[in-house]
């Protein structure tokens, strides 16, 4: 056997090793033991833990569980009052004196979720990070919400270049307080 012959042989052994190798570590449970819930499946709810100074995460817990359940899975202290139930988008943050703050994921972390954001409290910059919104397009959807709430997304057909392919686009990203999840 050739000297080329048999590096080649030595390659396809390193290369079928490697995979071999990768294959068994990636479909081995390499997740934390006590967090079993890690995607998003129907009945989970999206929740952010934020823990000061630089910690914590997003986490995708069953319905029922509740800010206790978070901090008890985060490997955090459950603090007292921390037992009610959590919602889809809800963040917690946890300081560094122990108090345990709540409020709603931001609309960019939300549309990197695939979470919807609400037209009415979006800023001009969550504006244009959806498909197809253009600076002033979001100048106009804008200028829509100053005279009033959007009820429903079928109004931005006011605007002009905005028509139904759009809006059903749009609906992946969007809702109304009317039309949301929540």
């Amino acid at each position: 056997m050739t000297e080329s012959g048999k590096i080649g042989i030595m390659l396809v052994c390193l290369i079928s090793v490697w995979f071999l190798s990768f294959h068994l570590l990636s479909s081995a449970n390499l997740t934390r033991a006590d967090l079993p819930f890690s995607s998003k499946e129907r009945g989970t709810k999206v929740v952010e833990l934020k823990i000061a100074p630089a910690g914590g995460g997003i986490y995708y817990l069953p319905e029922g569980k509740t800010a206790g359940d978070l901090l008890k899975i985060a490997g955090e202290k459950v603090i007292p009052g921390s037992f009610k139930p959590l919602q889809d988008g809800e963040s917690y943050t946890l300081d560094e004196s122990g108090v345990l703050r709540a409020g709603m994921i931001e609309n960019a972390k939300r549309l990197a979720l695939g979470m919807t954001i609400d037209i009415n409290e979006a800023t001009r910059e969550d504006l244009l990070l959806l498909p197809g919104i253009g600076e002033k397009t979001a100048e106009r959807i804008w200028q829509l919400r100053l005279r009033g709430k959007i009820k429903d997304l079928e109004e931005l057909k006011e605007i002009s270049g905005i028509k139904d392919g759009r809006i059903s686009v749009l609906r992946k990203y969007l809702h109304t307080e009317r039309s949301s999840a929540f």
